[in-house]
């Protein structure tokens, strides 16, 4: 069977040809090519580099035939959605990837039917789930960068708070697998709440709300800095408050997250982090080993 990540790709690309397939059919043809650029870059950035163990690997086994056939599939698939954008390079990858592989190739990609999704194939909740897995691993590598802690240095813990529907973030282990990885950290740990890693506060945009509230802006700002928790939370969730006589959203704040517990802390729109970033001496001498091995390897090469 084939894999999360080959599923994930597999659900990305026919999410890809709906969407297209709906932009042109409305003469929305500007949005089309962030789409694909966005498609290029979860395939080259993510996929292929997560699977490159699993294309090197040595032995002919059943997951380096899955990943090859995904990826098979999905270059056809995209050759076919390419076809009006840029002609030229998806006639070569068809030409490279079908004619002569293919009994019932055609001469050129662009004799070809325009491809149509396969809902079947569309799995929306693996799709929110690795956006937050990409998301959290963005904000671990910036905070590993503003703390002067490379990647090759192993850490210990990873506390994630989601919100959202991201269950499946919470309930596959591979998809935990991953973050951890990426980050070179030991252990993953699912908080309830992003009010448990962080205290937020809140300050007045003052470069919004400056010319509507003109003089009413010094005592909007002070409410303003007085919201509770649950207040805020409930602004950055798309509600609106009525504060000192006037409609307040989130655009209106700024809001300023302290973190509750030593380590560092970072957040996106979704999903909130803290990693910790204590070295121990286990940690230290674990790095040290690993740099040991690969300066060897490299002589040996």
């Amino acid at each position: 069977s084939r894999s999360l990540m080959d599923r994930w790709l597999i659900s990305m690309a026919q999410s890809l040809v709906r969407d297209v397939n709906a932009e042109m059919k409305a003469y929305r043809l500007f949005t089309v090519i962030p789409r694909v650029l966005g498609f290029i870059d979860h395939l080259t950035n993510w996929y292929i580099r997560r699977s490159r163990r699993r294309f090197w690997r040595a032995e002919d086994d059943r997951d380096k035939q899955c990943a090859f056939e995904t990826l098979y599939e999905v270059l056809c698939l995209f050759s076919r959605l390419l076809a009006p954008i840029l002609p030229f390079m998806a006639d070569l990858l068809y030409l490279r990837l079908e004619v002569g592989t293919r009994p019932e190739a055609l001469d050129s990609v662009h004799l070809e039917r325009f491809p149509v999704e396969d809902e079947t194939k569309v799995d929306e909740a693996l799709e929110r789930a690795m956006a937050s897995v990409r998301a959290i691993v963005v904000l671990g590598r910036n905070l590993r960068e503003q703390h002067r802690l490379p990647v090759r240095q192993p850490l210990a813990l990873l506390e994630v708070a989601l919100s959202g529907d991201c269950s499946r973030l919470v309930n596959e282990k591979e998809l935990q697998d991953y973050i951890l990885d990426e980050l070179n950290i030991k252990r993953l740990v699912i908080v309830g709440d992003s009010r448990d890693l962080v205290e937020l506060q809140a300050k007045a945009n003052f470069r919004v709300l400056g010319q509507r509230l003109g003089k009413k802006m010094k005592d909007v700002a002070n409410a303003i800095g007085k919201l509770e928790q649950e207040q805020i939370a409930a602004l950055i969730a798309g509600e609106s408050l009525t504060i000192a006589g006037e409609s307040i959203s989130a655009q209106d704040i700024q809001v300023v997250q302290i973190p509750r517990v030593e380590g560092a802390v970072a957040a996106s729109a979704t999903e909130t982090i803290r990693i910790d970033t204590e070295v121990t001496r286990e940690l230290r001498l674990e790095r040290l080993a690993r740099e040991v091995v690969s300066k060897v390897a490299t002589a040996r090469k």
